[in-house]
């Protein structure tokens, strides 16, 4: 969870990538910015500058894929809560997020069962005072499959943060090369690739721009003089561990919003500097919350300061390296009902996946204010926004 305070907003340097061979071909500008509302969002948008240029170009022939996850899916008409369930060991176990909770949002927008994936959770970062730190890491692993995912979404359905070590411990990132902790990046693994989830994509060392983690670049815990470098050798230390568990793993270079660490925020080269490479990396990520980084109004004027920057330089940087784009953490929920923001996330998916790239978005779903964000929507909260939400992502 992108557990930010409001930041003040910055010019986002936007990195030149070399358009492919079907640039052009981009009849998903028209369609989804009829208002110019995403000019600039990446380096080539712009050439749809007028319709019929579009209506005489058919749409690219490998347009990628969208892939769905939601944290804490909810069906309204399953009560009580918590409900028993039969556990990944076949023992039923009481957990507030079932089976039916995932169908209920598969059947919502038509996907098939066992299509949206559980996204948005992870590996714990903080100790638990009557166990040693790394107990609670490892033992995390083994609550996340029981009592969170007892409905065996699929071997690639878990997207999951996993932070590089336990927080209060005066832990660097330059310490994780050395191989001292990975024996628990082993055990996490292992544990979730004997219950099926052999595809899983990670998230190592998430929203590293912040000061929210210790891990992160404005912490104070670490470096700021090397963190690229002590990031880049830790990200990819932990990819290499993981794989030699789990070879069909997947991994994001998750930043935070995308804003934070920046030039003008005294770091050179911004957050893109920390590309770990594109040999350990699927996706090029961020997290983006609505009112999270300001309360401007109206709507359209808020999207357009605290999302757009993030969203260009991410999408920017994933098509250069011609890597799949990611919002693992999305949400409406601390300026009320946004159905335009829905739909502006959306729409952002699609002009990316217009590159023949997959897109993947995660929508954090919690309605608990002490997750870090209360996003839940339906029909009986912010239902304008699940209502678009239905309309423009069902299949």
């Amino acid at each position: 969870m992108f557990k930010s305070l409001v930041v003040s907003a910055v010019a986002m340097g936007i990195v030149t990538a070399v358009a492919p061979p079907n640039a052009g071909a981009f009849i998903y500008g028209v369609d989804a910015f009829p208002n110019g509302t995403f000019r600039g969002l990446n380096p080539w948008l712009d050439v749809i500058s007028n319709p019929g240029q579009a209506q005489n170009n058919p749409p690219p022939p490998n347009k990628g894929a969208l892939l769905l996850g939601v944290n804490s899916p909810y069906d309204p008409n399953i009560a009580p809560r918590p409900q028993w369930e039969p556990g990944p060991d076949g023992q039923n176990v009481e957990t507030w997020t079932v089976s039916r909770d995932y169908a209920y949002w598969e059947n919502s927008i038509g996907m098939p069962a066992g299509s949206v994936a559980s996204s948005g959770s992870g590996i714990a970062m903080d100790p638990d005072p009557s166990r040693g730190p790394w107990d609670n890491y490892e033992g995390s692993a083994w609550s996340i499959v029981q009592w969170q995912y007892t409905s065996g979404r699929g071997p690639d359905k878990l997207w999951l943060n996993i932070p590089p070590f336990p927080q209060h411990l005066g832990v660097k990132l330059g310490q994780v090369p050395t191989g001292a902790f990975d024996d628990h990046y082993r055990a996490v693994a292992n544990q979730l690739m004997g219950h099926g989830y052999t595809k899983t994509v990670w998230r190592p060392i998430w929203e590293f721009e912040g000061g929210w983690y210790e891990w992160g670049w404005k912490s104070g815990y670490q470096n700021s003089a090397t963190y690229c470098t002590d990031y880049v050798a830790a990200f990819r230390h932990m990819v290499s561990v993981i794989r030699s568990v789990m070879p069909e793993a997947k991994f994001a270079f998750n930043a935070a919003d995308g804003t934070i660490m920046t030039p003008s925020n005294g770091a050179p080269g911004g957050w893109q500097a920390c590309y770990p490479g594109d040999d350990d990396t699927d996706f090029v990520a961020i997290d983006t919350y609505d009112g999270l980084r300001s309360q401007k109004t109206p709507a359209d004027a808020r999207w357009q300061q605290d999302q757009v920057p993030g969203i260009a330089s991410s999408q920017a940087l994933a098509l250069e390296h011609r890597k799949g784009w990611a919002v693992p953490e999305w949400a409406i929920g601390n300026m009320g009902d946004n159905p335009l923001y829905v739909k502006n996330m959306h729409d952002a998916a699609v002009a990316f996946m217009a590159q023949g790239l997959s897109a993947m978005l995660g929508y954090w779903n919690s309605g608990d204010k002490n997750s870090g964000y209360a996003g839940y929507m339906n029909t009986d909260k912010n239902p304008q926004s699940w209502a678009e939400f239905v309309k423009d992502f069902h299949q």
